[in-house]
């Protein structure tokens, strides 16, 4: 089985949209991640001190933002 690579920014991302969504299990089906990969990341960002933690709450989050950055995500998986 091969390792999976998440970019920096994937990973920036994921934790920013995990703040947004109310069902962090829903995104990491969607984003094809572990829910513990998410927490992971989450932690790993907190204790950097930069918390990413989003201006929106779940009820503004926008369903195309998440597909957008799918498809980047799948293009990259594709390329890379």
């Amino acid at each position: 089985m091969k390792k999976r690579f998440y970019s920096k920014e994937f990973k920036s991302e994921a934790v920013q949209l995990s703040y947004q969504r109310e069902n962090i299990k829903e995104l990491a089906n969607e984003l094809g991640v572990k829910v513990d990969r998410i927490y992971r990341w989450r932690k790993l960002d907190s204790e950097d001190g930069v918390s990413k933690k989003a201006s929106k709450s779940p009820s503004q989050i926008d369903n195309q933002e998440v597909t957008q950055f799918t498809d980047k995500f799948f293009v990259y998986l594709k390329n890379g």
